[in-house]
């Protein structure tokens, strides 16, 4: 009796010093938990941390790559290797490296070979007048707006109809896409007489940089408020007919040192930015002093 009675109390009640094995057992399990789980923690954070920044940075190399493709990719194909940097009012617009164009949409027809086609088209004022004053300008550049739209038609007046100056637009198209779409749009317009006009409302609509203003539907809308050949106009457009001149054009300012719109060449003076009409009247009586 007295031994099964011990051994009763030995599988019931522990005695001093010792416990019961479920007991043991389970403290064990939670002991080799709480061993483990410190150690996984210490080892995750460090991980998880890198994969986080890691991710960061790609996010980011994303996002910069998307940026600077929006900007170099036109709507309608061409692509400028250019990241300009514009400033506002009388101070002219810096120009980046090498104009390029990737002919993406349907290849040049063989209309226009050379900007210089359409340049009597570009061009007001007596062919025997002693100044010649050459604009080279980007349809996007603020300044080259503020000059035309306020400028421009007192010198006309002054100089151009008085037989002094004989006056030249040239297009040196590098603040982006629409630019440079907004420039062969002038040349279609050009080719129907109407490139003056046309390039007024075009200043006259500047807002901001491929910002959707100078968009293809936009340039026919234009087109159309002028009553040009819409269907001339746009096939024109669509077909890329004037891109070889332009691009043609700008790559002959960048070999006169064009480096900045607007930009004037009064005979072979170069003058940067948008001078008063007091100033350049004083160059033009200078030039034409010059020629006596």
């Amino acid at each position: 009796m007295t031994r099964r009675s011990g051994r009763a109390r030995d599988a019931r009640t522990p005695s001093a010093g010792s416990e019961a094995p479920g007991a043991a057992a389970g403290r064990d399990k939670l002991a080799e938990k709480a061993a483990i789980t410190p150690a996984l923690s210490h080892g995750q954070w460090p991980l998880m941390v890198a994969l986080a920044s890691l991710l960061g940075l790609l996010v980011g190399a994303a996002m910069m790559v998307l940026s600077l493709w929006s900007v170099a990719m036109p709507s309608k194909g061409v692509t400028l290797v250019a990241t300009p940097v514009s400033t506002v009012g009388a101070a002219p617009v810096a120009a980046p490296g090498p104009v390029q164009a990737a002919p993406n949409r349907e290849q040049s027809t063989p209309i226009a070979s050379s900007a210089a086609t359409f340049l009597e088209r570009r061009t007001v004022g007596d062919p025997n007048a002693p100044v010649v004053i050459s604009e080279w300008f980007d349809f996007q550049c603020p300044a080259c707006g503020r000059y035309a739209l306020t400028r421009e038609p007192d010198l006309e007046r002054l100089y151009v109809d008085t037989g002094k100056v004989r006056y030249v637009a040239r297009h040196f198209p590098f603040l982006g896409p629409e630019s440079f779409l907004a420039a062969e749009a002038s040349l279609a317009a050009a080719e129907q007489g109407r490139y003056w006009d046309y390039r007024r409302l075009l200043f006259q609509n500047q807002k901001g940089e491929n910002l959707g203003a100078f968009s293809a539907d936009n340039l026919r809308r234009f087109a159309a408020e002028l009553g040009l050949d819409q269907a001339t106009f746009n096939a024109r457009l669509d077909q890329a007919t004037y891109r070889d001149p332009v691009l043609a054009e700008a790559r002959e300012a960048q070999s006169l040192g064009v480096n900045a719109t607007p930009t004037f060449f009064i005979n072979n003076r170069k003058i940067e930015g948008v001078p008063t009409v007091e100033r350049l009247g004083q160059l033009i009586e200078d030039e034409i002093a010059r020629s006596r």
